[in-house]
């Protein structure tokens, strides 16, 4: 009886050493600290920027007189404008005018914008396109002519005039056809929005 005693003695202090032990090692030291994960995502690779489409000037059109017409009065004439590069330009907006005499001196001049697009501008031409390679759009104008309210205080006849294109700082030289000139009222021209679509003719 004393020989299962001391069996169950022994067996008692075991489990209590193996208890300690336990103990001892999930308390006894700090615990490990948790390692980061770092993703590393790849940038996505540049897109190259598309080069912005260059401006319709002087420097990649051709600019000709296409002629006019009038009524009561009031005179309007025609530019065409060609690109004559091998990309397309863009434009949109108002031209610039100065009067031109026969002398190849500038004449006073003062241009007002006409908010309302009249003449030859087709109904629902655009505020601004694009022009490709060898297409044309147009510069319109007017004004009035002399004997209407306007016989005094009025420039010598023009032969040609500088037109700059909208957005632009630098003109072209632009003669009139046929032998034609303007004497405009005052000095005073109407300028149109460009456009590049005309009305049935």
């Amino acid at each position: 009886m004393r020989r299962f005693a001391n069996c169950a003695t022994a067996l008692t202090a075991m489990t209590a050493m193996t208890a300690c032990s336990s103990s001892s090692g999930s308390n006894g030291g700090a615990a490990p600290a948790p390692t980061a994960t770092v993703t590393t995502t790849a940038s996505a690779a540049a897109t190259p920027s598309t080069p912005a489409t260059q401006l319709c000037a002087p420097s990649n059109t051709r600019i000709h007189d296409y002629g006019g017409q009038g009524a009561a009065g009031t005179e309007f004439n025609e530019f065409v404008v060609t690109n004559v590069s091998s990309t397309p330009c863009r434009s949109g907006g108002y031209p610039g005018f100065t009067l031109i005499g026969t002398d190849g001196h500038p004449l006073p001049t003062t241009v007002t914008r006409e908010s309302q697009q009249r003449g030859a501008a087709a109904p629902g031409s655009p505020t601004f396109f694009l022009v490709a390679p060898g297409r044309d759009f147009f510069v319109e104008f007017s004004w009035t002519a002399l004997g209407r309210g306007c016989n005094n205080g009025s420039p010598p006849p023009a032969k040609g005039l500088r037109v700059t294109l909208p957005d632009n700082r630098d003109s072209a030289y632009v003669p009139l056809s046929m032998g034609e000139s303007i004497i405009a009222c005052q000095g005073r021209l109407d300028a149109f929005r460009v456009y590049n679509r005309r009305q049935p003719q």
